[in-house]
């Protein structure tokens, strides 16, 4: 999750826990994972920082890729995890 929304776990926690990013789901058990729709519309409803824009005209933002639309992406192991 890391990759696709350019945020650390201790964020994505901190959110999930506020109820400001999406669900995980129990994979296994000591995975878990979310779904990349539910990720990628979290995506799109963020509001860009001042800092982030850009001039249209010379200049286009990329969106961060989210593979497997429609699937779950898993999570790593913790490290120290057995």
């Amino acid at each position: 999750m890391k990759a696709a929304t350019g945020l650390g776990s201790t964020t994505i926690y901190k959110l999930m826990a506020a109820g400001d990013f999406p669900a995980s789901y129990q994979l296994a058990a000591r995975a878990i994972g979310w779904h990349s729709g539910e990720v990628a519309a979290w995506i799109d409803s963020r509001t860009p920082t001042p800092w982030l824009q850009t001039d249209p005209k010379t200049a286009t933002a990329a969106k961060p890729a989210v593979s497997g639309i429609g699937s779950l992406s898993a999570a790593p192991p913790r490290p120290g995890a057995k």
